[in-house]
């Protein structure tokens, strides 16, 4: 059961940091295009043995997909993957296999959907601060 409390506080913190960094850093972060793939789910709803995002359509997992359409995009700068912790072994092995080039982060999700959003976006806004 979902704390509604909770949820409306990472959610207020979510858009402090969305709205806190475009008003700090609009050189860095205004002027690029980051992606932000959020496969940190355990597929519980799916029904299935293996995370939605690891299902292979066409031969390759579902992410790997969604990772190629950033890559070949002319209009995403970035990447940054948001995964669970526990899959990073996984997922980093089957990102080398391959060409993408514009993930610059693989960080941790959170419990929540949301926060694990926040996580990928705390780390943009670590990463282009400067």
């Amino acid at each position: 059961m979902t704390d509604p409390v909770g949820r409306c506080e990472r959610e207020h913190r979510l858009q402090a940091v969305i709205a806190n960094g475009y008003g700090k850093y609009p050189n860095k972060i205004l002027f690029m295009t980051h992606a932000i793939l959020v496969a940190a789910g355990d597929g519980r709803r799916a029904g299935r043995p293996l995370k939605k995002q690891f299902v292979p359509i066409a031969g390759k997992p579902v992410f790997i997909h969604a990772l190629m359409a950033f890559e070949t995009s002319a209009r995403i700068d970035t990447i940054v993957c948001v995964i669970a912790k526990s899959d990073r072994p996984y997922f980093e092995d089957l990102i080398r296999q391959y060409p993408i080039s514009k993930i610059k982060g693989i960080v941790d999700g959170g419990a929540h959907r949301q926060d694990s959003v926040l996580s990928g976006v705390s780390f943009l806004e670590q990463r282009f601060a400067a």
